[in-house]
């Protein structure tokens, strides 16, 4: 024996049979709600409300007024954290796209709107990064020949 396939829920048009499948559902619903604050030991808060606008709860503390408060108070907290990683978002944006137009101006590009200080400061930056680079490439040099001198040297002591 297998289990059954399940079968989408369609919408039921006899207002006779609506009533009985709503009082159902809702003591099933009720019943599993019940079932869950007792096995899992949850605070669990159920609240219907029927087409005609008749409001059916249970609350497994008994305390509904409580359950929705707390509901409440955590999903203000979730939106201030969404709020606080939307700015955070928002700044690591903007301090990558000031990354971008410095590269851009590196490259020599987008240089227009820049102003004389600017020109300069830029030009400055250009000047220290490549004596960084000619000093590394004069330490990578030396490294390089350095091995080779002194087996020279040695095999001319020998």
């Amino acid at each position: 024996m297998g289990r059954r396939k399940s079968t989408k829920p369609k919408k039921i048009d006899d207002h006779a049979k609506l009533g009985k499948m709503f009082v159902n559902c809702r003591k099933q619903l009720g019943n599993k709600a019940h079932q869950l604050a007792i096995q899992c030991d949850a605070q669990v808060a159920l609240i219907i409300i029927s087409k005609s606008g008749k409001l059916f709860q249970y609350c497994s503390t008994g305390d509904m007024n409580g359950a929705v408060r707390r509901y409440t108070s955590y999903r203000c907290s979730l939106k201030f954290d969404i709020v606080k990683d939307l700015d955070e978002i928002s700044r690591l944006k903007r301090e990558l796209e000031q990354c971008n137009q410095t590269i851009r101006h590196m490259y020599g590009e987008d240089l227009s709107h820049l102003t004389l200080n600017d020109l300069l400061k830029l030009e400055e930056e250009a000047f220290m990064a490549l004596t960084r680079i000619r000093q590394k490439r004069r330490v990578e040099v030396l490294s390089f020949t350095l091995p080779d001198q002194i087996e020279i040297q040695a095999y001319r002591n020998f």
